[in-house]
């Protein structure tokens, strides 16, 4: 699944909302070119203005997991639905995994690296 935040109109979707076995966020475009610092900025100011979540010093998205549900589910419905519970069962194996592999931080949002471009 690919979190996409366009940072021109500051919109968020989700594509490939019944691939839970991969997480990303994929930001376009990239405004500033010559300095990812910029981007950034931008990215987070996205992210924070639809309270999805969060850009760490590293540069790694924080998403809440909350909101990755509801805009997969949403997904999901436009794309052609899985039964709700069998998207519910992989959506927690995704947490479950993203746990054991410590790319959930304390506050609990999903920590995803950045895919600049569309």
């Amino acid at each position: 699944m690919e979190f996409v935040v366009d940072m021109t109109t500051m919109e968020i979707t989700v594509r490939h909302a019944k691939d839970l076995e991969r997480f990303s966020v994929r930001a376009f475009p990239a405004r500033y070119r010559d300095e990812v610092g910029g981007n950034l900025e931008v990215l987070d100011v996205a992210l924070r203005a639809h309270a999805a979540g969060t850009v760490d010093p590293r540069g790694d998205a924080l998403i809440v997991p909350a909101v990755i549900r509801r805009m997969a589910h949403e997904a999901a419905s436009v794309e052609g639905s899985m039964p709700d519970a069998e998207r519910d069962a992989r959506f927690s194996s995704m947490l479950e995994y993203a746990a054991c592999r410590g790319w959930v931080a304390e506050d609990g949002s999903v920590r995803a690296h950045v895919e600049w471009g569309n």
